[in-house]
Parts: structure tokens; sequence; C-alpha cells
């Protein structure tokens, strides 16, 4: 069985998926130039070693899906941000990286190497996503981009606005892959868009996301919006919060005041209630991701208490 048939057959009986923790976050942590308007993707160009250390790491600490470092590989991001002439390459490489990382950790058959599908607008900014069809016509470049590369799942994540999130999920199947949504959450029942969870989870449902989460949101909105995620849905859910809060000069001032052990601790909760899909956003670090399985997995490897 392939890394990505565990992870499906995982999530269809019901079993934990440790997903990575923070990309961007990491690189700033290490040194990278995180600084607008390309923040993590700029280590493609100035720091491509680091980026396949914080995936090998991650690996190392356990997680089974990596996701690639392509947010703000999109075209039309690197356009704006005078990189253009970069968007056949950058999205190529950082599924590269992660590949080297997975064979130099030689984890092929436990780890998924995933693409994204974020936001082609800031996320706290869903109003100035662009019409339909550009929507349509980057998500699904940047997806066939991603899929050629070698991912072979994608993670629609971070989004803020429904139509969005819809047209993501319809852009990773025209690539011939899998797919999760994962949305960030204002506050327990809304979007960051103002629209509702309950609008959002009816408009991907019909699209059978591998799950549907949040992410990309503190832990204290995961607390109250998890239990109505659960209600709203039957396919598998996933969470994986942010530690802190965005600047303007690197992008994230992280909140060291979760530490790994803390984290953790939230996290078990969150899995005895039904979370299947579990990890960290800006902010975390591997050491979260390895106290997180720690935390909830038994000696053997196997699930506790849940």
């Amino acid at each position: 069985m392939g890394a990505l048939d565990r992870i499906v057959w995982k999530l269809d009986e019901g079993e934990l998926v440790f997903l990575d923790g923070a990309t961007g976050t990491e690189l700033t942590r290490r040194g990278a130039d995180t600084t607008p308007p390309l923040w993590s993707a700029r280590a493609l160009i100035d720091a491509p070693a680091t980026v396949r250390d914080v995936h090998a790491d991650y690996i190392r600490a356990g997680a089974e899906v990596l996701v690639a470092n392509t947010f703000r590989t999109a075209s039309l991001t690197l356009n704006r941000a005078g990189f253009g002439n970069l968007a056949d390459e950058l999205p190529d490489r950082a599924v590269a990286l992660l590949l080297e990382a997975i064979e130099r950790e030689d984890a092929a058959d436990r780890v998924v190497p995933a693409g994204c599908l974020s936001p082609l607008a800031d996320r706290i900014h869903p109003e100035l996503a662009p019409p339909e069809a550009e929507l349509a016509a980057e998500h699904e470049a940047h997806a066939v981009r991603q899929a050629l590369a070698g991912a072979e799942l994608i993670a629609c994540e971070t989004m803020s606005l429904v139509r969005e999130a819809v047209v993501a999920l319809r852009a990773a199947k025209a690539a011939g892959l899998p797919a999760f949504v994962s949305f960030a959450a204002a506050d327990t029942r809304h979007l960051l868009s103002g629209e509702t969870l309950d609008t959002a989870v009816r408009a991907v449902e019909p699209l059978e996301p591998l799950a549907i989460g949040l992410n990309c949101c503190s832990m204290e909105v995961i607390d109250g919006a998890l239990p109505i995620l659960l209600a709203l849905t039957k396919r598998p859910v996933c969470v994986y919060p942010h530690f802190g809060v965005p600047n303007e000069s690197d992008g994230w001032t992280a909140d060291s005041e979760v530490s790994p052990e803390r984290f953790a601790e939230r996290a078990e909760g969150w899995r005895n209630i039904g979370a299947r899909m579990i990890g960290g956003c800006c902010g975390s670090t591997p050491a979260h991701i390895v106290a997180l399985r720690n935390r909830l997995l038994g000696s053997g490897g196997e699930e506790k208490g849940a």
C-alpha cells in the first residue's frame, strides 16, 4: 500500500493522520528572508537548502502529509511581486525540494507529498479575490504545475472565501489529484469573508474532499468551531491552528507561549471529539509535531484514548 492509499484508508477507517507544521515561519526562524510580498516563496530563490531541511525535519518529526512550499507561487501572485518570469519554475522547485527531502529520509512509503492552493489575494482581504474565471484559470494552472512536478495530493488551505474554495477543489480534480479543503475562520461560525461555516461546508461537500477543516486560526477559535464543523459534515475533519499574529516585516510574530506540550494537550481534545487530521500552521515547529505524536500515540505507535 502506497503512502497516499494508506492515508485515504486511515481517514476512511476514522484513524488519525498527522499533518506537518508551518513552513514559512519556520524558514523565518532559521534566518531565511520571508519579507512580503513573496513571503515564504522567496526562500525558493535564496535558500532552497533551508526549505528542504525544514521538510526533512517534519518527516523526522513524524508528519505523514507534507505540503510543498508553493504558497505565493501562483503566477498572478508572482506577477504582482515582479517575479512573473519564475511562475513556471518556482512551483516545480518547491515540489522538487519536498521530494528530495522525502528521498533523503527514505520516507516515500510513509509520507505523502502535497501541493498547495491558497488564496490569490491576502487571506484577510477576501474581497480582493479575482473574478471567477481568473480564479479558475490561475488555480487550475497552479494545480497542474504541482501535479506534473510530483505532488500526489492538494491542500486547498487557508480559504477565507467560499467561492475560491470551490474553485480550488475543482482545480485539484481537473489536475487529477485528490484534495482536502481548510478554511480560515474569523470566529466559531464565520470565515474571514463573513460567510458562515455552514455555507462553506454545503458548498464543498458535493466535491467530496478527503477532509474539510480549519487552519490559520487560533486554538481558541478551533475549540469553539470544531464541534460545529463536526455536526455539519460526515467527512473527515482536519485542524491546524496558528500560534501568533501576522506582521508586515517578515510575515508573522510567533506566540512563544504556545509550547509543543501545550499544543499537544489541546490537540488531544480535538482528536477526542472527532478531528482526524491534525497539524500546525503559522508559528508551529517540528517540535510541535513531535509532541503531538508523542501525546496521541501509544508506545506501539497506536492511537491512545480515541
